[in-house]
């Protein structure tokens, strides 16, 4: 079996190593001691299409997968500079309304998503039950033509630099046990609540409490 690269990936990494160079370790341990945003770094790899790169070319990405995504990360994080929400922006909530949005949504967000414009969290997690999806308790019910949640998610992160969530909550149960959906939350959604969640780790991502008192979407 041949474990070499293909040149297209070898350039990718060339490509993102080049720019995350520009910033380095101490521009990344700037910003996670003061809390902020890796604006400048976060804005260079969206320029460049990095950002997207998983994206679907019809929505302004790469047209590439979770392998090249993963490239960009592992060199953004070999540079010092690693930054979570590709992560949760670009490989959960960005590949999620890929796979399984409505048109309405991939055209809504994916561009956004695709040059970095936009960014998305992911709210799974919550108190009692960590990222363990059989003991989630945040819930979505149907009324007329809204959906209505209620809840609390922990330990949500970046949600003070997105435009909005991808919240997982229980939907119903079926013969398999509890039935779970995901849906997309503005940000300043009215009835969502949040918190800013003191933590010890040096990290320029904020992290979140969040409560869903009756957020339609």
């Amino acid at each position: 079996m041949d474990f070499a690269e293909p040149e297209e990936h070898r350039a990718l990494r060339a490509a993102v190593a080049g720019i995350a160079a520009k910033f380095g370790p101490r521009y990344y341990a700037e910003r996670a001691a003061a809390r902020r945003p890796c604006a400048e770094l976060w804005q260079a790899l969206g320029d460049a299409g990095f950002i997207g790169v998983n994206i679907p070319e019809e929505y302004g990405g790469g047209g590439g997968g979770l392998t090249e995504l993963a490239l960009v990360c592992e060199e953004i994080a070999a540079a010092g500079t690693p930054l979570l929400l590709l992560l949760v922006s670009a490989a959960i909530s960005a590949e999620m309304i890929s796979e399984f949005g409505t048109d309405e949504q991939r055209a809504t967000w994916l561009p956004g998503l695709a040059s970095g414009a936009v960014k998305m969290v992911f709210a799974i997690t919550e108190p009692d039950a960590g990222s363990n999806t059989l003991r989630i308790s945040t819930t979505a019910r149907k009324d007329g033509t809204d959906w209505v949640l209620h809840g609390t998610k922990y330990y949500i992160s970046g949600v003070d630099e997105s435009e909005a969530l991808l919240v997982v909550a229980r939907t119903g149960q079926d013969e398999r046990g509890a039935r779970l959906s995901a849906f997309i939350v503005p940000a300043d959604a009215a009835g969502l609540d949040k918190h800013l969640l003191p933590v010890d780790l040096l990290l320029p991502e904020r992290q979140f409490t969040l409560h869903f008192d009756g957020v339609r979407v």
